[in-house]
């Protein structure tokens, strides 16, 4: 039985740069979560403290070339999990509120609702291929 072992990443993973990716990689570790993607009330998604998508598009504020630190880390065989929301911050208050509103909206709107709630659904996943726009805060 092989075994799994999961590590939870936070800033290193983002700002760590390539010897951060390598050390993870020679760990051998099968799951890499990446820990903490917060939602704020306008639908910004903020990787700890730096935003990463703001108005459905993936821009980093600050540069650490994400998306393709963690398209390596998946080719190499590692799962890519992100934790989203944590305690003490209004991530599920503003989750809720988004999904709120996405259902109250006219027809048209409904769609456009739907198109950015599947963005935040799939980012975990489109984030491993998408071009980065980084800019300094």
């Amino acid at each position: 039985m092989t075994a799994s072992t999961r590590i939870y990443t936070g800033g290193a993973i983002a700002f760590g740069g390539q010897p951060a990716i390598n050390d993870l990689l020679n760990a051998d570790y099968s799951t890499v979560i990446v820990w903490s993607v917060h939602v704020a009330p306008d639908g910004t998604l903020i990787l700890n403290d730096t935003q990463i998508v703001s108005g459905g598009v993936y821009q980093e504020a600050a540069p650490m070339n994400l998306p393709a630190r963690l398209a390596q880390l998946h080719k190499a065989g590692v799962e890519i999990i992100f934790s989203v929301g944590a305690g003490g911050t209004c991530d599920f208050t503003s989750i809720s509120t988004l999904l709120d509103q996405a259902m109250s909206y006219t027809t048209t709107s409904k769609r456009s609702s739907r198109r950015w709630l599947l963005l935040v659904v799939i980012l975990m996943q489109s984030i491993l291929t998408t071009k980065t726009t980084s800019t300094r805060s």
